[in-house]
């Protein structure tokens, strides 16, 4: 027992200083990390140093055996803070660097960090639990033959687990890398299919003409959440998806600021960042406060399914008016896209990346005249007055049915959503009929109405407006047709 306990005193000694060494140095590291974990800034500079002489010091404690109990009792109540700021900041969503062990290893706080801290409490407490009476102080009292290989053994698994975590931070990054690039090549050959593994096309966003969805975000200049939805529903505006620890974010913010001000009263430059408030005014001080919001943890950009930073997407009068650009060329060419436009108008932009629509916005709606499964006569100038919504569908896709469920939820609970909505489906209508949806829905076999309307496969569905012109690219899939009736969030599936 007394040999366990003097090798789990070496055990955590090895972990506290390999941790203060790392620390030394890079003490702008480890004061950094001190602010990024909440610590003001005032002392973020001061804990920032003092912490590996802390570590240091209970280290030295437990190897040399003065004052064990209390050393460990140390040890316990310092990794007890450093799991329960490392679980805040996840909770919240941040990822900043834990920089736990400073120059020799660190990773972004995530669970296997939460974790490895919980794991060094629980040797800490059996530490403590078998200290009983020990015959000698320290480790080196057991004499060379003994107290090398303990001391060995004890270095060895912390020097391993360091090399596994950075192995494994190191292949993860290399894998991202990978996909984007091959993602990026994709889209550069001009290839729509380049989505990998979750990334997606850099393009694939809200569809052109969906209305912007409600969304609340921190103000950093009012420190204070905002329904940041509402402003932006009225007038033309770019929101900038960035955050505090992405370079090319950095590295594009004098044209960021350079555009603003060349769009200034034209177009109304919002930047949407993460984390923590001072980083981000440190980072985008320059920019400007008063447009500078935080998410939480991406739940505005992934609305508007922007996965990346930096990516941008206009919105123009209530509506998203572009696809979402991604990264600074693209986000360059958006802006010199409105050069010379009569922002008056409010005219809503065409995608400009992954052909989505047969016809531009703004064409008038080819004229047709049909009937319903029920028997009722349909035609285009219906749409005159109010405008509405014109669904592709088919019998044989479980798409079409989260759409088609979606829109009887919609019209059984009265609520928001076009004044007019129109199924056109290719097949066995018995499904829509089933769903009570028969009054509005037509055969069209082969969709060669729906090719003459704008029918992009199925599920696909474009926006008429009140004056019978298009107004909005085509939409495919369940998740961009109900973004354009309106439905985000937990809705989507």
């Amino acid at each position: 027992m007394e040999i366990l306990n003097i090798y789990l005193n070496l055990l955590l000694a090895s972990v506290l200083l390999i941790a203060a060494v790392g620390k030394f140095l890079d003490l702008p590291g480890s004061r950094k990390a001190a602010a990024e974990f909440g610590t003001p800034a005032a002392f973020a500079g001061l804990v920032g140093s003092f912490l590996p002489v802390i570590e240091a010091a209970i280290g030295l404690l437990l190897i040399l055996g003065f004052y064990s109990a209390t050393a460990l009792l140390c040890a316990i109540g310092l990794f007890a803070i450093f799991t329960i700021l490392m679980t805040v900041q996840k909770i919240r969503g941040n990822a900043p660097d834990c920089h736990c062990f400073g120059a020799v290893g660190s990773e972004p706080v995530g669970i296997s960090s939460i974790l490895r801290n919980a794991g060094f409490i629980g040797i800490a407490l059996v530490a403590l639990l078998t200290m009983g009476e020990r015959g000698v102080d320290s480790v080196f009292d057991l004499g060379p033959e003994i107290s090398l290989p303990l001391i060995g053994s004890a270095v060895l698994p912390v020097l391993l687990l360091l090399s596994i975590s950075k192995l494994m931070s190191l292949s993860g990054k290399i894998s991202q890398l990978t996909l984007k690039l091959e993602s990026l090549e994709g889209v550069l050959d001009g290839e729509a299919s380049s989505e990998r593994a979750g990334i997606g096309h850099p393009e694939d966003g809200v569809p052109v003409g969906a209305p912007i969805p409600q969304f609340s975000a921190f103000s950093v200049l009012h420190r204070d959440r905002v329904e940041l939805s509402s402003e932006l529903r009225s007038g033309n505006h770019v929101i900038v998806f960035v955050g505090p620890d992405c370079g090319p974010c950095g590295s594009m913010l004098p044209d960021l600021i350079s555009l603003k001000d060349e769009f200034n009263g034209r177009l109304n430059v919002v930047l949407v960042s993460e984390g923590d408030v001072e980083r981000n005014i440190e980072k985008f001080r320059d920019f400007g406060l008063e447009n500078l919001f935080l998410q939480d943890s991406k739940e505005v950009s992934s609305l508007f399914l922007a996965r990346w930073t930096p990516m941008a997407v206009l919105v123009s009068g209530g509506r998203v008016a572009s696809a979402v650009a991604a990264g600074e060329l693209s986000i360059r060419r958006l802006f010199e896209f409105q050069a010379g436009r009569d922002f008056a108008t409010q005219v809503l932009l065409t995608g400009a990346g992954i052909p989505r629509s047969r016809y531009k916005v703004g064409e008038s709606v080819p004229d047709f005249h049909t009937f319903s499964v029920d028997g009722e006569g349909i035609k285009a100038s219906d749409f005159m007055g109010e405008g509405g919504l014109v669904v592709f569908t088919n019998d044989s896709c479980p798409h079409c049915d989260i759409v088609a469920d979606a829109v009887a939820s919609i019209r059984g609970s009265n609520g928001s959503g076009p004044s007019r909505i129109l199924f056109m489906n290719s097949g066995d209508p018995s499904k829509l009929v089933d769903k009570g949806l028969g009054d509005i829905t037509v055969v069209d076999e082969d969709h060669m109405l729906g090719r003459r309307i704008g029918a992009f496969g199925a599920p696909s569905a474009v926006l008429i407006d009140a004056e019978g012109k298009i107004a909005s690219e085509t939409a495919v899939g369940s998740v961009a047709i109900k973004a354009l009736f309106g439905i985000y969030g937990s809705g989507l599936r």
